[in-house]
């Protein structure tokens, strides 16, 4: 009888369980969908400014409100390396509801970042790109607009992007148990920032580093031991595509390593996307270990050439590409505080869709002349 009734609070449990994540799923999938333009509202006492002045990198207390909605004791700090602001400024944000008040969540996200997106004028690159990498099947983190005003001073627009965090992991792999890397200015021979997972010892990464190092005969088959080689593929055509100069081929940075607790495979993540659509030839700079270690290899090389251009066929194009643009214009542009804001709004995207379809140009030529070597 107990054994029948321990079955039954079981599966309740289970049953509660995942009717509670799929309504957290739905409240966030509804905040990215959403075609209006949301303003959050972060109110931060004098003294606890103080201390994000101080310690810019340390969670303090905040006030966040999205019209109605009121989340108070959230942890609030800055972020940012090269597009850093000060407080005083424009920074950029990163919050974590959950830091002070167990459970708390907005709209289904315990943590997000607001970007201010100081390298990208237009605020569309970050948004259009990992919308890319989704198409091709690379998970990355959800994106969105949003005006911030800070202790009632309007900062403007910011990129919002969740966190990828435990949640995130867990809905793109089904575990989010694995240990979880930072890549920032950082090659993967150097010891990274450890986001998520128990294991602290980094052997993953040095079983990487050495099976990169293999000898040319063995490295391929010793690097997809330890290396989701497909994802990693997708990875580098999709950082060619997009001209992602500020990510990991390009310059060793803005990238996420994953270890699948499932597969026992590691895999590459984009992350910071808004240094993207310039130009870049399909041919990835070497500068980076794992790029190196398999552009060396004829095999990888032919492997790479081929999922290129199936990519480029599936998510490049110029059409579809530039009405993405005109859509996050028109919801930009309907929220900008003034006319001189939209005609700067409108100025951008006009070069955004010049240099996308002049990629466009520069990628089906590279792909053509491949094709006879």
């Amino acid at each position: 009888m107990w054994k029948r009734w321990f079955i039954l609070l079981a599966v309740a449990a289970s049953l509660f369980s995942s009717r509670a994540a799929e309504k957290k799923k739905d409240a966030a999938d509804a905040l990215f969908r959403d075609p209006s333009v949301h303003t959050l509202q972060i109110e931060i006492s004098t003294a606890n400014l103080s201390k994000l002045t101080q310690a810019n990198r340390d969670y303090v207390r905040a006030t966040v409100r999205d019209g109605d909605v009121v989340l108070r004791d959230a942890g609030v700090r800055l972020k940012g390396h090269g597009t850093f602001q000060p407080v005083d400024k424009k920074p950029a944000f990163a919050i974590k509801f959950n830091e002070f008040v167990t459970g708390q969540e907005y709209r289904g996200l315990s943590k997000l970042v607001l970007n201010n997106s100081v390298s990208d004028a237009s605020y569309i690159r970050e948004w259009l790109a990992a919308e890319l990498y989704r198409e091709a099947g690379i998970p990355a983190a959800r994106v969105t607009h949003v005006r911030v005003q800070l202790n009632g001073r309007d900062l403007g627009f910011y990129v919002l992007a969740e966190a990828m965090n435990k949640g995130f992991l867990k809905r793109e792999f089904g575990n989010g148990g694995g240990n979880l890397y930072e890549g920032e200015t950082k090659d993967v021979d150097q010891k990274l920032d450890q986001e998520n997972g128990d294991d602290t010892s980094q052997n993953d990464l040095k079983r990487l580093v050495a099976a990169a190092k293999a000898p040319a005969a063995q490295r391929l088959a010793k690097l997809q031991t330890v290396l989701d080689l497909e994802q990693f593929t997708a990875f580098l055509a999709m950082e060619m595509l997009t001209a992602g100069i500020d990510g990991y081929a390009f310059n060793r940075n803005n990238y996420r390593v994953y270890h699948h607790p499932t597969t026992e495979k590691l895999i590459f993540l984009p992350h910071g996307l808004d240094a993207t659509f310039g130009s870049a030839s399909f041919k990835p700079p070497t500068g980076s270990l794992i790029v190196k270690a398999l552009w060396e290899l004829p095999d990888f090389q032919q492997q790479y050439r081929a999922r290129l251009g199936e990519l480029a066929e599936k998510v490049w194009r110029v059409d579809r590409l530039t009405n993405r643009v005109n859509s996050a214009l028109a919801r930009l542009t309907g929220a900008a505080s003034t006319p001189a804001v939209a005609s700067a709004l409108e100025k951008e995207a006009k070069t955004l869709r010049y240099q996308i379809e002049q990629q466009h140009r520069f990628i089906k030529a590279d792909l053509k002349h491949a094709s006879r070597d």
